[in-house]
């Protein structure tokens, strides 16, 4: 097939049915010239029907390897894309008919120069749909308030002569595309596209489980949002979670280990004194820290 403009990346991990929706929004596009990177990302399951699937169409890759997560996934996606610009694909969400030729025209529009493109998506929760929050900044703008307000990753839409030495940070497993999004805030602008072309589709397991490992694996991503991109990038969001985070890695600690519970209370109480003594939950960790 001929160079395609775009390529669409589409992690899946044991959703072969969700897969085969997401795939067939990308196969219905009203704007053509694309290739579908699959990047089956250490299935358990059976996944036979998607690649009797990619038998049927030339402009599908398919590509197996041991579980990466998210960004090691699309990473291989990156690696593998040969169109000129990269657009992104949740295997549980959908793009709408009309997404890539909204993004082309845009591109057209701007006289095909590299920058951070988007479009906005609606919400879908439990089949009610929704609009996605406007955004507070302005085109051009260098990404100030992503922590606060971040992108849906199948929203963006970036060139792949930047992705290719810019990709996900593959020691993250939470929030690794706002990273990303922030990182290439320094070297592209933004041009927003206020047409809703996408959906993203909420599951209950689309939340991070509340057990000791997972808050830790967030606490562990939100320290090193702080300590990378604090200086330039304030967020009264980064604090506030921040301060959650640590109580609530406490709260999840002090039955099993006291001290260590007491040694989270004492990095919220750092972060912020004012705010941790505003929070009720404070006194419930400390009671039961006593009662334990």
């Amino acid at each position: 097939m001929d160079k395609p403009f775009f390529s669409v990346i589409i992690p899946t991990h044991n959703r072969p049915t969700e897969l085969l929706r997401a795939v067939g929004t990308v196969i219905n596009q009203t704007y053509k010239s694309f290739e579908i990177i699959i990047v089956n990302d250490g299935s358990t399951v059976d996944y036979s029907e998607i690649e009797d699937q990619v038998q049927k169409h030339s402009s599908i890759k398919y590509i197996k390897q041991e579980n990466k997560y998210l960004a090691g996934a699309r990473n291989t996606g990156i690696e593998n894309a040969n169109g000129n610009f990269i657009c992104f694909l949740d295997d549980d969400d959908i793009y709408y008919e009309h997404h890539l030729a909204v993004l082309y025209n845009s591109i057209k529009r701007n006289f095909f120069k590299d920058a951070f493109y988007h479009t906005r998506c609606y919400l879908n929760r439990n089949g009610v749909r929704s609009k996605s929050l406007p955004r507070t900044y302005i085109n051009g703008s260098s990404l100030s308030h992503i922590l606060d307000d971040p992108f849906p990753v199948h929203t963006v839409c970036l060139p792949s002569s930047i992705l290719k030495f810019n990709k996900f940070n593959e020691d993250l497993r939470y929030m690794e595309d706002r990273d990303l999004w922030i990182r290439l805030s320094k070297l592209l602008p933004v041009i927003k596209i206020n047409k809703y072309t996408v959906e993203y589709i909420f599951h209950e397991n689309n939340m991070v489980s509340w057990n000791l490992k997972s808050q830790m694996e967030k606490l562990r991503t939100f320290n090193y949002f702080n300590k990378t991109y604090k200086t330039y990038l304030p967020s009264k969001y980064l604090l506030t979670s921040l301060i959650d985070l640590n109580l609530a890695v406490a709260d999840l600690s002090v039955p099993i280990n006291k001290r260590a519970g007491i040694k989270y209370i004492i990095e919220a109480i750092k972060l912020s004194p004012v705010s941790v003594l505003k929070r009720k939950y404070f006194y419930a960790i400390i009671r039961s820290l006593f009662l334990s």
